[in-house]
């Protein structure tokens, strides 16, 4: 607790901006949301009650450290342990959420319980658990177990999607059971993703089923079209995680706010996500634009594997191509993305008083990713039509002018002009409803299979 009560003490200290000695209601809220533990307006008069006994409505240092008094922390830990062994276990857990009609599966329970299983060993000792939740301020079961399920994530599928790493997981944990996660959720969505992929390069789709009909009629691979590109797709998950968690991890610790939620830290989070996609997206990029090329082109003689078409690509200098409108769109995404996450989650919480689930979280985090996808899907349209090699052309246009149009297009703003231009605004969204349709799958596949492994490691 002497560790505690020195942050608490140099919280504290920062946040009394005239040296009073004392916080006042907002220096209070912006200290507790600083020690990572918002609080609403509601909550905040709740708390002024219990420790403002002169009703002042200023806090002192000691009355600010009564939020966090230790023996409330045993107490609470007690709840959850309740045979009294010295820690908690995933059937602990799941009872005590019970008791909150939170109500979840073993592989669910396990997972939260390793987010702050420091010493993966399946259980939480009182020092671990006093490590993850020594600053939530009036601890109770309630509170505890809101903090706690706010450590759930989630993969919508997507390639502009950041993986960030939960705290006290080993980042080759995480990159594993997310990397199993996402190559099963790629391959189950891999015919939406094809699907999508026609779309995008301008081909005619006319509804999804028959898309996919059309597909393995016209291509001598059959049924095997449909799954054209995933196998680069999935061997892109591996690096791609690794090296956007390491990123991610590494960027974090140098930033300002590193550990504390304050005002600016989902700025600071937001910057970190979006250099780590774009450090992950440029060194796996070449897989990318294979993966393209095998589903528009599989079973032509240099797309017969991934090698044949590697090497066609590389020997034509198209490895970057779409380069630019990919980057451009990876940091609004995360962006958009974590400021949207943010905002579903405390509007739900705070106005229509939805209870703290795992389910919930899951359901904003794909509400979020769809947002961040439909605000950037026109630069996704045109990094793949790039990808491809795919130019928009207008029927009217002399070959001479094709091929002019062809260096125009790799320049991104004006290859979205164009397209307005040829096929109106609703071109910039074509293959927008296999992108919708495949997200509840993809999430469903990939925190199923995350789960497992964490359970099983």
């Amino acid at each position: 607790m002497h560790q505690t009560r020195g942050k608490l003490r140099e919280t504290f200290q920062k946040h009394d901006v005239d040296s009073s000695g004392e916080l006042c209601v907002s220096e209070l809220s912006t200290a507790l949301k600083d020690l990572g533990n918002p609080v609403s307006d509601g909550e905040l008069q709740t708390v002024l009650r219990k420790i403002d006994k002169d009703g002042s409505k200023h806090v002192n240092f000691e009355e600010f450290c009564l939020l966090f008094d230790e023996a409330a922390l045993r107490n609470t830990f007690s709840e959850f342990d309740t045979d009294h062994s010295g820690s908690i276990t995933v059937h602990e857990l799941r009872a005590a959420l019970e008791k909150l009609d939170v109500h979840l599966t073993t592989a669910q329970a396990t997972r939260l319980l390793s987010s702050v299983d420091i010493s993966q060993d399946g259980e939480v000792s009182f020092e671990e658990f006093q490590k993850f939740f020594d600053t939530v301020p009036m601890a109770d079961l309630r509170t505890i177990s809101q903090r706690w399920l706010q450590l759930s994530g989630v993969d919508i599928g997507s390639d502009l999607s950041v993986p960030v790493p939960p705290s006290n997981m080993p980042l080759w944990r995480f990159v594993l059971a997310g990397g199993l996660g996402g190559v099963c959720s790629r391959t189950f969505t891999a015919p939406l993703e094809r699907v999508r992929i026609e779309a995008q390069v301008g081909r005619s789709v006319s509804g999804v089923l028959s898309a996919m009909r059309q597909i393995t009629a016209k291509s001598e691979l059959g049924w095997r079209a449909l799954m054209a590109g995933n196998g680069a797709n999935c061997v892109r998950v591996f690096p791609h995680a690794g090296i956007a968690c390491l990123t991610y991890a590494s960027l974090v610790k140098y930033l300002p706010s590193d550990g504390k939620l304050d005002r600016y830290e989902y700025m600071w989070r937001a910057l970190a996500g979006g250099c780590a996609g774009v450090t992950a997206t440029c060194c796996t990029y070449p897989l990318d634009v294979v993966r393209t090329r095998l589903a528009v082109n599989g079973g032509d003689a240099h797309y017969r594997s991934m090698g044949s078409a590697l090497k066609h690509i590389h020997s034509t200098g198209s490895l970057w191509k779409g380069i630019r409108p990919t980057l451009l769109a990876v940091a609004p995404f995360v962006a958009i993305q974590q400021a949207t996450y943010d905002v579903i989650k405390m509007s739900a919480m705070e106005y229509g008083n939805v209870q703290p689930s795992v389910g919930f979280f899951l359901t904003c985090g794909a509400a979020a990713g769809l947002t961040a996808q439909t605000v950037v899907y026109p630069l996704d349209l045109i990094r793949r039509r790039m990808q491809a090699d795919v130019v928009t052309k207008a029927a009217d246009v002399s070959a001479a002018n094709q091929t002019k149009r062809a260096v125009v297009t790799h320049y991104t703003w004006l290859a979205l002009r164009d397209v307005v231009k040829q096929e109106g605004a609703p071109g910039l969204f074509r293959g927008m409803w296999p992108t919708f349709l495949k997200v509840a799958p993809a999430i469903a596949v990939s925190v199923t299979v995350r789960d497992a492994v964490l359970g099983r490691l």
